[in-house]
């Protein structure tokens, strides 16, 4: 919080030693010490006290479930979902079963393309 180092310190004491003068000097420290002491324990009783409170309304507030997580935006590209779809046409000629007929460029093509005109 406060950047004082030794130098500051020294500097204030002897202003201190200065203005208050030897006889007075310890009877002020030890007042600004206790005071500082009771500010300490003011602090850390009021965080308590806040914590405690804190702590008792989430226990009295009730559950939420958890929140779902975002689903990934339209524009992105997903992976297909048929695993026999990037199988070679010989893999399926080779067991009989009839290939699926390949789109044509004209359908396979971005809508967003279209829009662009030709490359």
């Amino acid at each position: 919080m406060f950047d004082v180092g030794f130098w500051e310190i020294l500097f204030i004491m002897v202003l201190a030693l200065l203005v208050l003068g030897p006889k007075r000097l310890p009877g002020v420290v030890n007042k600004v010490g206790a005071w500082a002491g009771k500010a300490r324990y003011m602090a850390r009783s009021l965080r308590v006290q806040i914590e405690r409170e804190l702590e008792a309304d989430m226990a009295a507030a009730p559950q939420r479930p958890a929140a779902k997580p975002a689903a990934p935006p339209a524009s992105v590209p997903t992976e297909a979902a048929d695993p026999e779809e990037g199988k070679a046409p010989e893999a399926d000629a080779a067991s009989g079963a009839p290939s699926p007929p390949t789109p044509s460029s004209a359908e396979s093509a971005d809508p967003q393309d279209e829009r662009r005109g030709p490359a």
